[in-house]
């Protein structure tokens, strides 16, 4: 790629009662190009305003009636003149879509130069959106877990703690958080967590999260 991609990694440890022995680590796996576009909580107002309403807050589609902009064959193909187009002219007559989107959405007030904003926008959040059949597969995450054993001599082995184990992995509904459901888990001095997976675009997202579990509330 030509700009750099930076990889934001925002943990959240969400703990259910102890009485459900169950642990979920969301990993929001953001990419962005720019400061300016790192904002994974939310679409910008344009796409808020223009497409939301009919394709979901988070763009991934309403009911299996309005298409998820996410997964869409032509957005992910980063066509930029091929977006715009279609923005501008609605769903083409062969269009296999339930619903048909209209000229400009519905919305004939949209100028030339936010109809491109539009498209650039899209595609950009498309190359964010994890691939789900990667994503939902334990084969593409690797979990273990470390304690030491405190002693007066230098060092200690790293023993592991075999009955914290990673039993599924889960795409959430906003197409970039994914949880990992660990039963058991419990304070370890080390646990690593490595991931392998894909985009939507087909990019792929690997990397390490090495992190100490003090507490189970």
């Amino acid at each position: 790629m030509s700009l750099l991609v930076q990889i934001c990694l925002f943990i959240n440890l969400c703990f259910m009662k102890i009485s459900f022995r169950s642990f979920f680590l969301t990993i929001s796996l953001i990419l962005s190009v720019s400061i300016a576009f790192a904002l994974p909580m939310g679409l910008r107002p344009v796409l808020t305003q223009r497409c939301a309403p009919c394709h979901g807050p988070d763009l991934n589609g309403v009911g299996g009636v309005f298409p998820c902009l996410m997964t869409s064959q032509l957005v992910k193909s980063g066509n930029l003149d091929g977006v715009i187009k279609f923005i501008t002219n609605g769903s083409p007559a062969d269009s296999q879509s339930l619903v048909k989107m209209p000229a400009k959405g519905g919305h004939l007030d949209l100028g030339d130069k936010e109809i491109r904003d539009i498209a650039k926008q899209v595609i950009e959040l498309a190359k964010n959106y994890v691939d789900p059949e990667a994503a939902n597969s334990v084969s593409q995450f690797k979990f273990g877990a470390w304690n030491l054993k405190w002693s007066f001599n230098y060092g200690s082995p790293e023993i592991p703690v075999k009955e914290m184990e990673l039993k599924k992995v889960e795409l959430l509904g906003d197409g970039k958080t994914i949880a990992l459901h660990i039963p058991n888990l419990k304070p370890v001095h080390m646990a690593q967590i490595d991931y392998d997976i894909k985009s939507a675009k087909g990019e792929e997202i690997k990397g390490r999260i090495d992190h100490t579990i003090h507490v189970v509330e």
